[in-house]
Protein backbone atom coordinates (compact mmCIF):
# COMPACT_ATOMS: atom_id res chain seq x y z
CA UNK A 1 0.00 0.00 0.00
CA UNK A 2 1.25 3.69 -0.81
CA UNK A 3 0.11 6.98 1.77
CA UNK A 4 0.57 10.10 0.17
CA UNK A 5 -0.77 13.90 0.89
CA UNK A 6 -2.83 15.65 -1.43
CA UNK A 7 -1.66 18.88 -1.61
CA UNK A 8 -3.45 20.78 -4.10
CA UNK A 9 -0.26 22.07 -6.00
CA UNK A 10 -0.16 18.59 -7.30
CA UNK A 11 -2.80 19.48 -9.71
CA UNK A 12 -2.27 20.76 -12.98
CA UNK A 13 -4.91 23.81 -12.57
CA UNK A 14 -2.40 24.81 -9.75
CA UNK A 15 0.82 24.63 -10.86
CA UNK A 16 3.10 27.30 -11.20
CA UNK A 17 6.13 28.03 -13.70
CA UNK A 18 8.68 26.76 -10.56
CA UNK A 19 7.83 23.54 -8.30
CA UNK A 20 7.00 24.20 -4.91
CA UNK A 21 8.31 20.89 -3.75
CA UNK A 22 9.62 18.74 -6.28
CA UNK A 23 10.53 16.04 -3.44
CA UNK A 24 7.40 15.93 -2.38
CA UNK A 25 5.74 15.12 -5.82
CA UNK A 26 9.01 12.68 -6.84
CA UNK A 27 8.04 11.19 -3.52
CA UNK A 28 4.13 10.77 -4.22
CA UNK A 29 5.02 9.80 -7.71
CA UNK A 30 7.39 6.87 -6.69
CA UNK A 31 5.19 5.77 -4.01
CA UNK A 32 2.06 4.88 -6.09
CA UNK A 33 3.69 4.19 -9.18
CA UNK A 34 5.61 0.97 -6.82
CA UNK A 35 2.12 0.05 -5.62
CA UNK A 36 0.37 0.05 -9.12
CA UNK A 37 2.95 -1.96 -10.39
CA UNK A 38 2.74 -5.26 -8.09
CA UNK A 39 -1.25 -5.50 -7.85
CA UNK A 40 -4.19 -6.86 -9.45
CA UNK A 41 -7.09 -4.47 -7.90
CA UNK A 42 -6.01 -0.67 -7.43
CA UNK A 43 -8.20 1.17 -4.69
CA UNK A 44 -7.93 4.62 -3.48
CA UNK A 45 -8.61 5.89 -0.28
CA UNK A 46 -9.67 9.33 0.38
CA UNK A 47 -11.41 11.86 2.40
CA UNK A 48 -14.32 14.97 1.46
CA UNK A 49 -13.27 18.18 1.36
CA UNK A 50 -14.91 19.89 4.42
CA UNK A 51 -15.50 23.36 2.72
CA UNK A 52 -17.65 21.60 -0.68
CA UNK A 53 -17.81 24.92 -2.75
CA UNK A 54 -18.10 22.52 -6.22
CA UNK A 55 -20.01 19.49 -7.18
CA UNK A 56 -17.25 17.49 -8.41
CA UNK A 57 -14.43 14.97 -6.57
CA UNK A 58 -12.36 15.80 -3.70
CA UNK A 59 -9.03 17.54 -4.13
CA UNK A 60 -7.87 14.19 -2.54
CA UNK A 61 -9.36 12.05 -4.98
CA UNK A 62 -8.29 14.74 -7.96
CA UNK A 63 -4.79 14.06 -6.28
CA UNK A 64 -4.70 10.52 -6.27
CA UNK A 65 -6.15 10.22 -10.10
CA UNK A 66 -2.70 12.51 -10.95
CA UNK A 67 -1.04 10.55 -9.86
CA UNK A 68 -1.88 6.77 -10.68
CA UNK A 69 -0.04 5.65 -13.79
CA UNK A 70 -3.36 3.91 -14.62
CA UNK A 71 -6.22 4.31 -13.57
CA UNK A 72 -7.74 2.82 -10.27
CA UNK A 73 -10.49 -0.11 -10.07
CA UNK A 74 -12.03 1.63 -7.32
CA UNK A 75 -12.12 5.55 -5.37
CA UNK A 76 -13.98 4.94 -1.93
CA UNK A 77 -14.49 8.79 -0.82
CA UNK A 78 -14.97 8.73 3.37
CA UNK A 79 -16.25 11.79 4.56
CA UNK A 80 -14.70 13.76 6.17
CA UNK A 81 -16.41 14.07 9.67
CA UNK A 82 -16.85 10.05 9.63
CA UNK A 83 -17.10 8.54 12.64
CA UNK A 84 -14.57 6.23 13.70
CA UNK A 85 -17.25 3.31 13.63
CA UNK A 86 -18.68 4.29 10.12
CA UNK A 87 -14.71 4.25 8.68
CA UNK A 88 -13.68 1.03 10.10
CA UNK A 89 -17.06 -0.74 8.70
CA UNK A 90 -15.88 1.10 5.34
CA UNK A 91 -12.73 -0.54 5.45
CA UNK A 92 -13.47 -3.75 6.12
CA UNK A 93 -15.79 -3.81 3.38
CA UNK A 94 -12.89 -3.50 0.96
CA UNK A 95 -11.74 -6.60 1.89
CA UNK A 96 -14.28 -8.56 2.93
CA UNK A 97 -15.35 -11.37 0.33
CA UNK A 98 -12.09 -10.90 -1.63
CA UNK A 99 -10.25 -13.69 -3.41
CA UNK A 100 -7.37 -14.33 -0.41
CA UNK A 101 -4.81 -14.54 -3.73
CA UNK A 102 -6.19 -11.17 -5.06
CA UNK A 103 -3.10 -8.52 -4.47
CA UNK A 104 -5.20 -5.66 -3.33
CA UNK A 105 -3.27 -2.13 -3.62
CA UNK A 106 -4.68 0.84 -1.40
CA UNK A 107 -3.98 4.22 -1.96
CA UNK A 108 -4.57 6.07 0.64
CA UNK A 109 -4.25 10.42 0.73
CA UNK A 110 -4.21 11.81 3.65
CA UNK A 111 -3.04 14.99 5.71
CA UNK A 112 -1.87 15.58 8.96
CA UNK A 113 -2.50 18.51 10.92
CA UNK A 114 -2.82 21.94 9.26
CA UNK A 115 -2.05 23.67 12.42
CA UNK A 116 1.76 23.24 12.86
CA UNK A 117 3.16 26.89 12.26
CA UNK A 118 1.81 30.43 12.64
CA UNK A 119 1.39 30.68 8.85
CA UNK A 120 -0.10 27.20 8.41
CA UNK A 121 -4.20 27.22 6.75
CA UNK A 122 -5.29 26.75 10.38
CA UNK A 123 -2.36 28.53 12.39
CA UNK A 124 -0.31 27.44 15.56
CA UNK A 125 -1.97 24.87 17.60
CA UNK A 126 1.03 23.20 19.46
CA UNK A 127 -1.40 19.84 20.12
CA UNK A 128 -0.83 19.10 16.45
CA UNK A 129 2.83 17.95 16.92
CA UNK A 130 1.32 15.48 19.42
CA UNK A 131 -1.36 14.24 17.20
CA UNK A 132 0.62 14.12 14.45
CA UNK A 133 3.49 12.08 16.22
CA UNK A 134 0.72 9.81 17.48
CA UNK A 135 -0.36 9.25 13.49
CA UNK A 136 2.87 8.82 12.08
CA UNK A 137 3.95 6.22 14.06
CA UNK A 138 1.25 4.43 13.89
CA UNK A 139 1.46 4.11 9.94
CA UNK A 140 5.38 2.92 10.70
CA UNK A 141 7.07 6.55 9.53
CA UNK A 142 9.82 7.79 11.80
CA UNK A 143 9.30 11.14 13.47
CA UNK A 144 12.07 13.55 12.69
CA UNK A 145 13.06 15.98 15.37
CA UNK A 146 13.44 19.35 14.01
CA UNK A 147 11.59 22.26 13.72
CA UNK A 148 8.71 23.48 11.69
CA UNK A 149 8.39 24.18 8.64
CA UNK A 150 10.57 21.46 8.02
CA UNK A 151 11.32 20.09 4.55
CA UNK A 152 10.19 16.66 3.71
CA UNK A 153 13.32 14.39 4.90
CA UNK A 154 13.44 10.23 4.24
CA UNK A 155 14.36 7.50 6.09
CA UNK A 156 15.87 5.46 2.59
CA UNK A 157 14.82 2.12 2.28
CA UNK A 158 14.81 -0.62 4.72
CA UNK A 159 13.99 -4.38 4.55
CA UNK A 160 10.03 -4.60 6.11
CA UNK A 161 11.22 -6.73 9.05
CA UNK A 162 13.85 -3.96 10.33
CA UNK A 163 10.87 -1.33 10.43
CA UNK A 164 7.58 -1.22 12.72
CA UNK A 165 4.46 -2.78 11.78
CA UNK A 166 1.52 -0.27 11.26
CA UNK A 167 -0.91 -0.13 14.62
CA UNK A 168 -4.55 -0.01 13.24
CA UNK A 169 -5.73 0.27 17.04
CA UNK A 170 -3.53 3.68 17.37
CA UNK A 171 -5.63 5.06 14.42
CA UNK A 172 -8.79 4.16 15.39
CA UNK A 173 -7.91 5.96 18.34
CA UNK A 174 -7.48 9.06 17.03
CA UNK A 175 -10.38 11.32 18.42
CA UNK A 176 -12.53 12.57 15.24
CA UNK A 177 -13.24 16.24 17.33
CA UNK A 178 -9.97 16.75 18.00
CA UNK A 179 -9.20 16.53 14.65
CA UNK A 180 -11.72 18.71 13.17
CA UNK A 181 -10.20 21.42 15.68
CA UNK A 182 -6.31 20.34 14.58
CA UNK A 183 -7.45 21.18 10.70
CA UNK A 184 -6.35 16.83 10.35
CA UNK A 185 -7.80 16.44 7.09
CA UNK A 186 -6.46 12.59 6.93
CA UNK A 187 -7.80 11.35 10.11
CA UNK A 188 -11.01 9.53 8.31
CA UNK A 189 -9.04 7.74 5.52
CA UNK A 190 -6.73 6.74 7.87
CA UNK A 191 -9.28 5.05 9.84
CA UNK A 192 -10.63 3.66 6.65
CA UNK A 193 -6.98 1.96 6.43
CA UNK A 194 -7.29 0.83 9.91
CA UNK A 195 -10.42 -1.25 9.26
CA UNK A 196 -8.87 -2.47 6.09
CA UNK A 197 -6.15 -3.92 7.76
CA UNK A 198 -8.24 -5.18 10.90
CA UNK A 199 -10.09 -6.78 8.54
CA UNK A 200 -7.78 -8.39 6.55
CA UNK A 201 -6.03 -10.43 9.79
CA UNK A 202 -2.12 -10.57 8.71
CA UNK A 203 0.16 -10.60 11.65
CA UNK A 204 2.39 -8.57 11.74
CA UNK A 205 0.50 -5.99 10.03
CA UNK A 206 1.94 -3.97 6.54
CA UNK A 207 5.97 -2.50 7.57
CA UNK A 208 6.77 0.63 5.53
CA UNK A 209 9.74 0.15 3.58
CA UNK A 210 10.45 3.45 2.18
CA UNK A 211 9.12 6.48 4.00
CA UNK A 212 9.65 10.44 3.84
CA UNK A 213 7.93 13.16 6.64
CA UNK A 214 8.16 16.55 7.24
CA UNK A 215 5.95 19.85 7.25
CA UNK A 216 7.11 22.18 4.59
CA UNK A 217 3.96 24.41 4.45
CA UNK A 218 3.07 24.05 8.06
CA UNK A 219 0.91 20.52 6.99
CA UNK A 220 2.17 17.50 8.30
CA UNK A 221 2.74 15.10 5.31
CA UNK A 222 3.66 11.57 5.42
CA UNK A 223 4.82 9.67 1.80
CA UNK A 224 5.16 5.94 2.28
CA UNK A 225 5.52 2.43 0.53
CA UNK A 226 4.43 -0.50 2.71
CA UNK A 227 4.45 -4.01 2.28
Amino acid sequence: MALVPSPPFLLPEYAGRTDPDPVLRSACVEAVESVAAQVDRLVVICGSDPDRRHSGRSVGARVATELLPREADGVHEVPWDASVEACRSAGESLVVGEPRDLRLGLVVVADGCATRTEKAPGHLDRRSLTVDAAWTRAVGADEFRCDSPAPMQSTGDRHPELGRPMDPQALLALDPSLAEQLWFGGRAPLQVLAGALLADGRDPAPTAYRSWVGDPFGVRYVVLTAR
